[in-house]
């Protein structure tokens, strides 16, 4: 059976306890968004927070987001946003008006345009869990880390990229039509292209 669940909180932060949706998921507040337990969404998901300062935290390391994931802060101010995805394939989307922290034992990808306002950072922990990002928007420093043979790819479209540094462990490609530089030492195992 599929079955929805849609949320809108107002001003009131919300507060996620375990549970599972067979079906799409909308939450969307003004305040923060957490979770005290793992969330698993057979559809896709959508969380939005658009006050200011506000911070989303779906870094539950048993959490199971099985279609793409909307992330949203929109506040005048950062609205940071952690996530965790399990060993689960990981496929992203929004804009982020803050920092971006994800952590997954699966692939990273993005689907349509996900923007970072701030800095990002992007880790996987498991075998081939590779990172593409073709069609990002990532306008701070980024953080890399891959595990055992996990490629990482980035078409930053015009924005510049700031490499903060890392370890790719396999094969580096970033591309974009703005300038590369790096604000920490990058190490990457295998062929490293960097297109400009």
């Amino acid at each position: 059976a599929t079955s929805n669940f849609t949320l809108d909180n107002g001003s009131q932060a919300v507060i996620l306890a375990a549970g599972t949706v067979n079906g799409a998921s909308s939450i969307t507040t003004s305040g923060a968004i957490s979770q005290t337990g793992a969330l698993v969404v057979t559809g896709t998901s959508s969380f939005s927070s658009t006050g200011t300062d506000t911070n989303i935290d779906l870094s539950n390391a048993a959490n199971n987001f099985g279609g793409t994931v909307t992330l949203n802060t929109t506040g005048t101010t950062s609205g940071d946003v952690s996530i965790d995805n399990d060993t689960n394939a990981l496929t992203l989307t929004g804009t982020i008006n803050g920092a971006l922290t994800v952590l997954n034992g699966g692939t990273i990808a993005d689907s349509a345009t996900l923007r970072v306002t701030g800095t990002s950072s992007f880790t996987t922990d498991a075998t081939g869990a590779n990172i593409t990002l073709s069609s990002s928007d990532l306008e701070g420093a980024i953080t890399l880390s891959t595990f055992a043979t996990s490629n990482f790819t980035l078409d930053n479209g015009t924005q510049a990229v700031i490499l903060a540094g890392g370890t790719v462990n396999g094969a580096a490609s970033i591309t974009t039509s703005g300038a590369i530089s790096q604000t920490g030492a990058l190490v990457v195992t295998g062929t490293s292209s960097f297109s400009s």
